[in-house]
């Protein structure tokens, strides 16, 4: 049996300790950075967590008018909400939207949001328009190894629904992955 020589075991240890530390250092960073989007919408009582493509209680209508992060800095969404789907009774008819922009990968704090508003379901015009100012922080970042994460939209809708008697106060996440939408100004080159 032919001995390996100790450069080849030195070596060996090296890549092994480097292969090793890659993973590491990638799951560390996972998490030192992610987003925790409940904790930052700071929603704690009934919070369904949905995408947009199995959203089955009502029907959410959004444009992206306007996504700038090498300027502005600021995204601009549009949006109508339709309760025909839901069993029971929205109290007061009206339903609060807020939207953010979060992403994994790039810094604790990549989450920034808009102010909270009020539709109006009875109304004709049912549409809001929400911004989201300052996302300067969603500029191009790269990572080792790693694409930029584009950010994904997240719509926080909140209503009280009386079904029975009783009223019950929902808060719904919905995400939208970036390119899951059409932007009609702006975006990532």
């Amino acid at each position: 049996m032919k001995k390996i020589p100790r450069k080849f075991i030195f070596l060996f240890i090296f890549l092994g300790i480097f292969i090793l530390c890659i993973p590491i250092y990638y799951v560390t960073m996972y998490f030192n950075t992610k987003v925790d989007v409940k904790e930052q919408f700071a929603v704690t009582e009934n919070v369904r967590t949905l995408s947009y493509s199995n959203l089955n209680d009502y029907k959410i209508n959004l444009n992206c008018l306007y996504f700038d992060v090498t300027d502005d800095y600021a995204a601009r969404y549009e949006i109508s909400i339709s309760d025909e789907k839901l069993s029971g009774t929205i109290v007061d008819n009206k339903m609060t939207v807020k939207a953010a922009l979060a992403s994994n990968w790039i810094a604790k704090d990549a989450f920034k949001s808009s102010t909270n508003y009020s539709i109006d379901l009875t109304s004709e015009n049912n549409k809001k328009t929400l911004t989201i100012s300052d996302i300067e922080i969603f500029a191009n970042h790269t990572n080792i190894l790693l694409p930029f994460p584009k950010p994904t939209l997240y719509i926080l809708v909140t209503y009280s629904l009386k079904k029975s008697g009783v009223t019950t106060k929902y808060n719904d996440i919905i995400s939208y992955p970036y390119g899951s939408y059409n932007i009609a100004t702006g975006g990532y080159n």
